[in-house]
């Protein structure tokens, strides 16, 4: 109802003010707006000031004053429009110029600022459009120019505000701050409604950090005009580093509903984001602002930042670079650039980062200690070392720069030294327990287990509550030996903070040692009421049920591990060697799906991706990713076979053959890369080089399968079937298969022993009825011995296992055509039915079909065989037939 009342009176305004202006000529009009603008009416006066344009659009005092109010209202562009054209209709250039030129600088049209002639303008007029075009100078870096039009401006015409804005200008990018709020304050006390005094009052405040001041000076800027867009960003900007979040919003609300693409909008509104811990919304708003072509740099270092939060280095480094190409100064952006760095084991290119800023800002504490951790990666010990002492000496009070000294010094190996900075550390800081920590692990390192005991005993005095000392005390009394008194510090530190994960997690393995794994389940289960996340208790339980083979519960755990950890790595890869290890590549591979590019790069990630791909048979993609692990891991032997793995893949014999013999001379002995090796020679015939490995394979493993199959291979090469027959039957004595037995079988056929052959298979089958390849395989000795009825009988065996079973029901049909045809058609059909494409079950079809009188049924099964293959001669007699 109430909006229906709204609508009514509204309809009945508009028509009331129709009818009134049917009879206003344009001056009417322009009475009523310069009315309006007496008494501050601006939203009426644009009314009528467009209602006189529609009556008189060459009327110049309305085109100047409508241009006047859009500026003032924060529309520089219409301001523009009807500026040029008050001017063109004669309004007196004095009048046009200033607020023209001021409507082209909020605009950034500096080169037609520029281009205004001011020459024979009053002085008051030349000196606002010089002060105006200094100020254009001045932001497009010309500083020079910028001066000499202010000076003049100033000469000119002291008193106007635009001269006197510029000059506050020019006074901070002098770097004057305060001289320059002072000159803008002079001139607000005098023109308090002036807008865009306030706004640069504000921007200056932002400058010195005072962002309460800031706020209020853009505050009062849009008391004074709501439209202003500048300063309603800028207020956002200052109630963000307020962290006065809701407010920051309500104005980028506002904003976005009027430029939802500008940059600055969409960098401010990501600064709130990212305030709010929302990684995903900032690093969307920053993208945007670039996608906005902003050309505020600092854009670029967030979503550096960003990304290095997220793990996607790749994306941080060209945001990193891409930001220091613009401001390539910048102490914070090259800390950061050099942090990606090293995160992408890059530490040369994180130092070369780093050097100038250690070089410059010599008093900047975390850049040396960057850099300190960069040499020290590099193993430039020394010049690490000696950053850290200058750190130590130049804030001798610091207990944290007298910890860092003590622990670089551990690092290197040198326990005494560190202990002296460490004891340093621990004086300054006696409550800090790093120090005594460090203190005490350093005497541990040095072998003084009594002097670490009593250190750790002291800290327990200090700490009776900690669960800290004990765990330390425990430590010691294992280096000492006494797993005793290990294990009842242990469960004091359990006792007093119960659910200890250090303590439990050491327990669990003491356990786990004693065999005992009901007692080590309870120390995990016990770490994960209290910590029901915690990573290292869920891999150990997941370590612990594969011991017993429970592997659903082995998943189950690392599922919640990565569940609870989705960006850690050792769930996932543990995970998915699981699923390598049951065959099941495609579900390995799910599981480092979303690993980011650093964790890719990880020596055991690239292993088991390459293993993935290896599994997979995509021998390309595992070739590259092995090549990687190569590089990243030279001297890991394990590497290099792999590698040799994806060359067999490719064919590629030469590489695959470099990479083996690369693995044997860097692990003599790696069993997998000699076998590989030498079957690889075998395969090529040099027989002495396969003796040689085998001299190497036969000292630690003997009586391996692998390896006793290599000699029966190398004895079947050299002709030596005795040997090789002689070898599987003791293969098949200690390692008893199906794949033994017909390796054995085919030796003894080969051999003259076709008897033999058939009485090993009969007799495994006889002792493996449900083994139905090795049936398989015995019928088809039977038929190369004609032995018919028996081939007969062991195929109907095949069929009680397997009633679908093409070959056995095919080879049926076939064999028992001549003596039982009737049977033989329902063992062809059923053939048939489960393989209608495949020729030579058609060849069978048709000449059981002829055998029981069906002619032209078979004849069309010949026919169909032959469409589907080429012809064999069988095919074209049977044809015949």
């Amino acid at each position: 109802m109430n909006t229906l009342i709204k609508t009514a009176s509204l309809l009945f305004i508009v028509a009331y003010l129709a009818a009134c202006n049917a009879g206003s000529s344009d001056q009417d009009h322009l009475k009523k707006a310069e009315g309006f603008i007496a008494t501050n009416q601006t939203k009426a006066a644009i009314i009528e000031l467009k209602n006189a344009l529609k009556k008189n659009k060459d009327n110049a005092r309305a085109r100047f004053l409508l241009g006047q109010l859009s500026l003032r209202q924060g529309d520089p562009a219409s301001a523009e429009k009807e500026l040029r054209i008050a001017r063109k209709l004669g309004t007196p250039a004095e009048s046009v110029l200033p607020l023209l030129a001021d409507a082209l600088l909020k605009q950034g049209k500096t080169d037609e600022l520029i281009e205004l002639d001011p020459t024979g303008l009053p002085s008051e007029a030349r000196a606002r459009v010089m002060a105006t075009q200094g100020t254009a100078k001045l932001l497009r870096g010309d500083k020079a120019d910028a001066e000499k039009l202010i000076m003049q401006a100033v000469e000119d015409y002291p008193a106007a505000r635009e001269v006197q804005a510029a000059q506050a200008r020019m006074l901070a990018a002098d770097g004057k701050i305060e001289q320059a709020i002072q000159t803008i304050t002079t001139t607000l006390d005098k023109d308090p409604e002036y807008a865009d005094g306030w706004m640069i009052l504000g921007t200056l405040e932002q400058s010195r950090r005072n962002h309460q001041g800031a706020v209020k000076a853009f505050s009062r800027a849009l008391e004074i005009n709501r439209n202003d867009l500048v300063s309603r960003l800028a207020r956002a900007m200052s109630l963000t580093q307020l962290k006065e979040l809701e407010k920051a919003q309500k104005d980028l609300d506002k904003l976005k509903r009027v430029a939802p693409q500008h940059g600055g909008v969409n960098y401010v509104q990501g600064l709130v984001y990212l305030s709010e811990k929302k990684l995903d919304d900032a690093l969307s708003a920053f993208e945007q602002a670039v996608a906005s072509n902003t050309s505020n740099p600092a854009v670029f270092y967030f979503l550096s930042a960003i990304h290095l939060a997220k793990g996607n280095l790749e994306q941080a480094d060209t945001y990193a670079e891409q930001f220091l190409t613009k401001m390539p100064g910048s102490i914070e952006g090259r800390k950061l650039a050099a942090r990606i760095k090293m995160q992408r084991n890059q530490p040369a290119a994180a130092e070369s980062l780093l050097l100038p800023v250690v070089a410059n800002a010599k008093d900047d504490e975390e850049a040396m200690n960057l850099l300190a951790t960069v040499l020290l990666r590099q193993g430039k010990t020394d010049e690490a070392l000696g950053l850290l002492n200058r750190i130590a000496a130049l804030k001798p009070e610091s207990a944290k720069a007298q910890l860092r000294m003590g622990a670089g010094l551990l690092l290197e190996g040198e326990e005494e030294k560190a202990a002296i900075y460490l004891k340093n550390a621990a004086k300054l800081d006696p409550n800090n327990p790093q120090a005594e920590t460090l203190l005490i692990l350093s005497l541990i390192r040095q072998k003084k287990f009594d002097e670490a005991l009593a250190a750790a005993e002291k800290y327990r005095q200090k700490n009776a509550n900690s669960a800290a000392p004990y765990n330390l005390i425990a430590r010691i009394h294992l280096f000492k030996g006494d797993r005793e008194k290990a294990m009842a510090a242990l469960k004091q530190a359990a006792e007093i903070e119960p659910g200890n994960p250090q303590a439990l997690l050491l327990l669990a393995q003491f356990a786990i040692q004693e065999k005992d794994h009901a007692q080590a389940r309870k120390y995990l289960e016990e770490i994960l009421q209290h910590h029901r996340e915690h990573l290292g208790a869920l891999m150990q339980l997941a370590a612990l049920e594969l011991r017993e083979n429970r592997v659903e519960q082995t998943i189950s755990h690392l599922e919640k591990a990565i569940a609870a950890h989705p960006k850690a790595l050792e769930p996932r890869l543990t995970l998915a060697r699981l699923y390598l290890a049951q065959n099941k590549p495609q579900q390995a591979a799910l599981q480092l799906s979303e690993l980011n590019e650093k964790q890719k790069q990880n020596p055991e990630a690239l292993r088991v991706i390459g293993l993935i791909q290896l599994a997979n048979n995509s021998f390309a993609q595992a070739r590259e990713t092995l090549e990687n692990l190569v590089a990243t891991a030279p001297e890991a032997a394990e590497a290099h076979f792999l590698l040799a793995r994806a060359y067999a893949g490719l064919n590629q014999k030469d590489r695959m053959e470099r990479e083996l013999q690369k693995a044997i001379e860097l692990d003599p002995n790696h069993f997998n890369a000699r076998i590989s090796y030498s079957r690889l020679l075998l395969q090529e015939k040099k027989f002495d080089a396969v003796k040689e490995q085998l001299k190497a394979l036969t000292k630690n493993y003997a009586q391996h399968p692998e390896v006793l199959k290599l000699q029966a291979g190398l004895a079947v090469a050299e002709e030596k079937p005795e040997q090789a027959i002689a070898i599987y039957e003791k293969l098949m004595e200690s390692r008893p298969s199906t794949a033994n037995m017909q390796i054995l079988a085919m030796l003894k056929w080969r051999s003259g022993d076709p008897e033999g052959a058939i009485a090993l298979q009969k007799s495994w089958t006889e002792k493996h009825p449900e083994d139905k390849l090795a049936l398989l395989a015995l019928a088809d000795s039977y038929l190369k011995k004609s032995l018919i009825q028996e081939a007969v009988a062991t195929y109907e065996k095949v069929l009680k296992l397997e009633p679908k079973n093409v070959v056995a029901l095919n080879n049926l049909a076939w064999y028992l055509k001549e003596s039982d045809p009737a049977r033989a058609l329902e063992y062809a059909e059923a053939a048939y039915a489960l393989a209608p494409q495949e020729p030579s079950i058609l060849d069978t079809y048709a000449m059981v079909l002829l055998a029981n009188g069906q002619k032209d049924k078979a004849l069309r099964q010949i026919e169909r065989a032959v469409d589907i293959a080429p012809p064999s001669a069988t095919m074209v007699f049977h044809h015949a037939r």
